[in-house]
């Protein structure tokens, strides 16, 4: 099978194609022909070795996480597929190698595609889509009826966080540049705002979460707009943010919480239903087939991507 690997830490430049074997499913994993898998931010952090003391990696190592494709193989012991079905998922966090023709996964982390989906636009999905869900659903434990504001509401997980809110029956508020006003409308946000304006601010609004899936600013830029019980949900956990953490269970009942996403099949599942009856949908920029990738990586790091980056393998 052909692959995209990196040897050592490094830029894209640094990938390379190479010819292995197609790994053997053991126990309860599958083995896919992989037919897509997408770029995520976390993908050439890891790589480049800015997380090497949080998350080292060995080497050499095949990057990305998300894919889509048909199983072609089974382990023994899994049996919640079958070989043809088309399925979509994420490789657990320190797992990456899915971008390859081949890769084998427990199949607890990967869904069944409806029917009503077409296969590569799925893979664009996973990684973002339940980074979201499980900010909103889980850490935020969004209600209906609740004011939500997403910060970089055009960007991967920003771009579903709107859907996502939006489903889960609250009013959303986004943030983003002049050029995706209209992106972020499309995709349910009752109110948008222009950060590129020079009298930019959020004003007197107040929100029950906030979402920030952009991560530039700091916590003091966003802790007045935090109704009296309000959540605030990063995605870039760091020091001085902890430490605003500390302070808010002291003196308030606001709160701080990290979210690290966890691939799960049930949410998997409820993405894609979403895709199905319509109600989500993948905002895919661009599209590189799998010998581009380092062509992709350098454009998801210039950090002005609207929706997701695809990388197409078969």
């Amino acid at each position: 099978m052909k692959a995209m690997q990196f040897k050592a830490y490094g830029d894209p430049s640094k990938l390379v194609s190479v010819d292995l074997s197609p790994p053997i499913p053991k126990g309860r994993e599958i083995r896919l022909n992989v037919r897509a898998t997408a770029i995520n931010p976390i993908d050439w952090k890891l790589l480049s070795g800015a997380l090497r003391w949080v998350m080292p990696l060995k080497f050499p190592q095949i990057p990305c996480f998300d894919f889509a494709g048909t199983i072609d193989a089974m382990g023994p012991q899994a049996s919640h597929f079958h070989i043809g079905q088309q399925v979509f998922g994420m490789l657990p966090i320190r797992h990456l190698g899915a971008a390859a023709e081949s890769l084998v996964v427990d199949e607890n982390f990967a869904a069944a595609i409806p029917v009503e989906c077409a296969v590569h636009p799925m893979a664009a999905l996973p990684l973002a889509g339940m980074t979201a869900l499980q900010a909103l659903k889980d850490r935020g434990q969004i209600k209906a009826g609740e004011r939500v504001l997403i910060i970089g509401g055009a960007g991967g997980v920003g771009h579903f966080g709107i859907q996502i809110a939006r489903r889960l029956g609250a009013t959303v508020t986004s943030i983003g540049s002049t050029k995706n006003l209209d992106l972020m409308r499309s995709l349910g946000a009752t109110e948008v705002l222009d950060y590129t304006q020079p009298d930019f601010t959020v004003g007197e609004r107040r929100f029950d979460l906030i979402l920030d899936a952009h991560g530039q600013r700091p916590f003091c830029d966003w802790e007045h707009a935090l109704a009296p019980e309000g959540r605030y949900l990063s995605l870039l956990p760091s020091l001085p943010l902890l430490i605003s953490a500390f302070r808010l269970q002291i003196t308030s009942k606001r709160r701080i919480r990290m979210v690290m996403v966890k691939p799960k099949r049930s949410d998997l599942e409820w993405l894609a239903a979403g895709m199905a009856d319509g109600d989500l949908k993948v905002y895919i920029e661009n599209e590189y087939p799998l010998e581009r990738l380092a062509e992709a990586f350098a454009e998801s790091q210039k950090g002005h991507t609207r929706g997701k980056i695809l990388i197409t393998v078969s």
